[in-house]
């Protein structure tokens, strides 16, 4: 495991002003799930359902699978140290910058991984690979991948498994998800994360759907209660009411260009563009861990230092879109630093 995840004010113990570090839903977790959830807590009483069965179902439906092709995880992130499990020993490609946990997973279970730019995505020989891992929005960058390509890619090299992390597709305006290909292709697994969406990181709820070809597998590897009670009740809610618990992404759009465009007004930084709740930010001068520790303790705002992403040099620090009062506290810090890195 790296160190230096998102959200880290645990090790400083600051009082936040504002928090642009970590990749969730802005507004925070729904009001209506919240009363749900505390009218639930005596569910934690009792054992939950041994492989969340009727979870797994409700999200079938949702999607129009087959319930023996989801899998409900402790967060993604469990699930993708599920299918490292599955396919421990592959030859793995993955692609960078990414989020850190693909690495760390496969190679716990002894893959040999080769970390490859975006930019090769298209002109590489994907079919020397057993497995290939690719995040859709990407993290840290926000990079969208199509769904032409995709399909492309997963037709053309039958003998890959494809494994697309969709943890940020309900914050990404216009995005197209591949889950419809499980019913064409057989060498596709598609992650899914509750926790961003959502805002209910601390809680771990994710998923995984699997190609009808590898369910079997899946299913012999499960681990008993490995999702909590109160967990498997907010997706069950979530499934029930989804459409009118889904974020409205036109204001967070809005608020993402704005802050976008005042940080590039500042001469010392600049964005790379997202359609997501988050993006890149390279500074000019400095590095992005002084910056950090700069705002964090001068201006009470905490940021994530992108410089622990493979590929990442020093200079890129990540941010995640906030209400518009945060939003023009980061833009004056940054100003901020800029005006005093210039003294």
């Amino acid at each position: 495991m790296i160190k230096g995840h998102g959200d880290d004010n645990y090790l400083f113990k600051v009082r936040l002003k504002a928090n642009f570090s970590s990749n969730t839903w802005y507004r925070g977790t729904p009001g209506v799930l919240l009363s749900y959830l505390k009218k639930k807590i005596h569910s934690i009483q009792n054992y939950p359902e041994p492989d969340a069965h009727n979870l797994r179902k409700r999200i079938a439906m949702f999607h129009g699978l087959s319930s023996g092709q989801v899998f409900v995880s402790n967060g993604s992130v469990d699930a993708f140290y599920q299918i490292a499990q599955v396919f421990k020993g592959s030859k793995t490609a993955i692609f960078i910058p990414s989020f850190s946990e693909y690495e760390d997973a496969c190679r716990m279970f002894g893959h040999m991984v080769d970390l490859l730019g975006f930019d090769e995505l298209n002109s590489t020989d994907l079919a020397v690979y057993q497995t290939v891992w690719l995040g859709n929005p990407n993290n840290p960058n926000g990079v969208l991948t199509g769904y032409g390509l995709l399909t492309s890619l997963i037709q053309k090299n039958i003998n890959t498994t494809f494994i697309i992390d969709e943890a940020y597709s309900d914050l990404a305006p216009g995005f197209e998800t591949i889950i419809p290909a499980l019913q064409d292709y057989g060498n596709l697994i598609v992650c899914r994360s509750l926790t961003k969406t959502f805002a209910l990181p601390g809680l771990r709820l994710g998923y995984f759907i699997s190609s009808k070809e590898y369910a079997g597998e899946f299913e012999r590897t499960l681990k008993p209660w490995a999702v909590n009670s109160l967990a498997i009740e907010a997706g069950n809610f979530i499934f029930e009411n989804f459409q009118e618990l889904v974020p409205d992404l036109a204001e967070l759009t809005r608020l993402s260009q704005l802050l976008q465009q005042g940080i590039n007004k500042l001469d010392d930084f600049e964005v790379y563009p997202s359609p997501t709740c988050f993006f890149l930010v390279k500074m000019k001068t400095g590095n992005a861990g002084e910056l950090k520790q700069f705002l964090l303790h001068k201006h009470q705002i905490l940021i994530r230092d992108a410089s622990n992403f493979k590929s990442m040099p020093a200079r890129f620090f990540r941010i995640s879109v906030q209400h518009e009062a945060e939003n023009q506290l980061l833009v004056r810090g940054l100003a901020d630093w800029q005006n005093k890195s210039r003294q």
